[in-house]
């Protein structure tokens, strides 16, 4: 591959850190691919997206449409292998 492709690879699987607000009021930061399971743990209120603060429960989520989802999740496993290669 040569160098420009490699840059747009790279781009593709960084991790993406989302600012959060858990139970307790405390802020904190996750990684992305963390953020579906603190939701449907309860562990967190809000989460800022980049159009503001989403409040869990009043504010429409995306999870809400993948709840059905059985497969594989294969976002989180292709990131820490490039973790490894980095």
């Amino acid at each position: 591959m040569d160098r420009c492709n490699d840059n747009k690879v790279n781009r593709r699987y960084e991790i993406m850190l989302i600012k959060v607000m858990y139970q307790n009021d405390e802020m904190g930061v996750v990684e992305d691919f963390q953020l579906d399971e603190l939701i449907s743990s309860n562990k967190i209120k809000m989460f800022l997206r980049s159009e503001g603060w989403v409040t869990i429960g009043v504010d429409p989520i995306r999870k809400e449409s993948r709840v059905h989802y059985k497969g594989r999740e294969r976002r989180q496993s292709i990131r820490k292998a490039v973790k490894v290669l980095v």
